[in-house]
């Protein structure tokens, strides 16, 4: 990689604001290619594949996915199959023994007469939804993990870009100090200097080398692969923009964000429970058959026999087990509710706080591209005026760390913008906002 993401960085900024950028002195230097380049989609269908968090949330709906089909099945037939051999000793007078061997199927049919059990199946298929959900939110939020992992790394990258040219123009520097100071033009305090500075910037790169690595390797746990896999990441061809406001982008959020719509699933499956824990005093209807046959009867004794039972159960008291139990369940639709305005209320926030960070790093943005303007100006100046004769090697040590300075602000200032709008993102649960706020668009992917 080299320091083309400030090239970049600058343009966006003109089309902002309508600035002319000066030349940068500094040379870009091809940064050493470590491995293959992990584009972000990529790294976010890593990460969608095998993320914990993602993993565990689509257990989570496995799991309320067979808990639904239990409830299901308690609506259908049951079939047993039964056998028995039983061995009769008579004891005392005239004493006996027989031996009796029976086999049977047993038939039981619950009826819903009171629609108990087909609460339970409504409010088991509404878990279901929710936990969808809160997969769908866990998702956003590695998605989210995913990307601002990989603006780092791209962060990292340039600040390496930036110590490699830094690197070069002190070496540069030491070189025509070195050739003055033989030709007696400068003293060797002067050179000592450009030297310090020299060994500095070394001692940058090696740190911002480090930097990297260690960016790298968090990416890598971020999506879930071993850390040590080696790969490149890509510059974002454009800087994205917002043009909706905050109030927009909240009503819309409120209206999109998986976490609310889990919360309104999981008050549904609770309300569903409550009309179940209702009919606690509800009688309830069971259709039983038996078919028994006796294996080798004696003589005498039918060989086989068929029961059909309809059996009727009415609880009349429970000694106010029933109210208590729907009372409980109302609570737990309470705190649902109370759970629902609380996140919706954290959205609202979440949004009105990703669109004034976005708008704060742009402006950020715009002042450190401007300053690279201005700094790099400035070293060219103190340059022309060493050459000429009326500067200082001190001018141009001065000017090359401010222009540093800048070039790395720039570089955080670009990549803090790229990760303010990832939260923008993820807080209105939409790749593009500004369709978010307009009814349209899909969610993040």
């Amino acid at each position: 990689m080299t320091i083309a993401y400030l090239a970049a960085a600058l343009a966006f900024s003109q089309a902002q604001t309508g600035q002319q950028t000066a030349q940068s002195p500094v040379v870009p230097v091809q940064a050493t290619t470590s491995g293959p380049v992990l584009t972000m989609e990529e790294a976010v269908q890593i990460a969608k594949k095998n993320a914990f968090d993602i993993r565990s949330a689509a257990s989570n709906v496995r799991q309320s996915r067979d808990v639904l089909n239990q409830a299901r099945a308690t609506l259908g037939p049951k079939v047993s199959l039964n056998a028995s051999d039983t061995h009769q000793f008579n004891t005392g007078a005239g004493s006996s023994s027989s031996d009796t061997k029976q086999a049977g199927v047993q038939l039981n049919m619950p009826v819903d007469i009171t629609g108990i059990i087909g609460r339970g199946v409504k409010g088991a298929s509404a878990t279901v939804r929710s936990a969808e959900q809160s997969e769908v939110g866990t998702e956003n939020t590695v998605i989210l993990n995913t990307r601002a992992a990989y603006y780092d790394v791209l962060r990292a990258a340039a600040l390496v870009s930036v110590a490699e040219q830094t690197v070069v123009s002190a070496q540069q520097g030491v070189t025509t100090e070195e050739q003055q100071e033989a030709a007696g033009v400068v003293a060797h305090v002067d050179v000592l200097r450009l030297q310090a500075q020299l060994a500095q910037a070394q001692s940058d790169l090696i740190a911002a080398r480090t930097g990297l690595a260690l960016a790298k390797e968090n990416l890598n746990n971020v999506i879930g692969r071993p850390i040590e896999t080696q790969f490149d990441a890509q510059e974002p061809a454009t800087l994205p923009v917002v043009t909706s406001d905050a109030d927009t982008l909240t009503k819309a959020a409120v209206a999109r964000r998986p976490e609310i719509k889990a919360l309104e699933y999981q008050r549904q499956a609770l309300a569903w429970i409550t009309r179940a824990q209702e009919g606690g005093l509800l009688p309830s209807l069971n259709l039983s058959a038996n078919y028994n046959r006796n294996i080798d009867p004696p003589s005498g004794t039918r060989d086989s026999a068929t029961f059909a039972t309809i059996s009727l159960s009415w609880p009349i008291f429970d000694s106010g087990l029933t109210r208590a139990r729907v009372a409980a369940a109302r609570e737990d639709e309470e705190q649902a509710k109370i759970a629902e305005d609380q996140v919706s209320l954290g959205v609202s926030l979440e949004v009105h706080q990703a669109v004034t960070n976005l708008v704060n790093s742009k402006s950020t943005l715009d002042v450190a591209a401007s300053q690279v303007t201005a700094a790099a100006e400035t070293y060219r100046l103190a340059q022309v005026r060493l050459q000429a004769g009326e500067g200082t090697s001190l001018e141009v040590s001065t000017a090359l760390t401010a222009l540093v300075q800048a070039q790395n602000g720039l570089a955080n200032a670009r990549y803090n913008y790229l990760t303010a709008f990832a939260q923008l993102q993820r807080a209105v649960a939409a790749d593009d906002p500004d369709a978010a706020a307009t009814g349209q668009g899909t969610g993040i992917k």
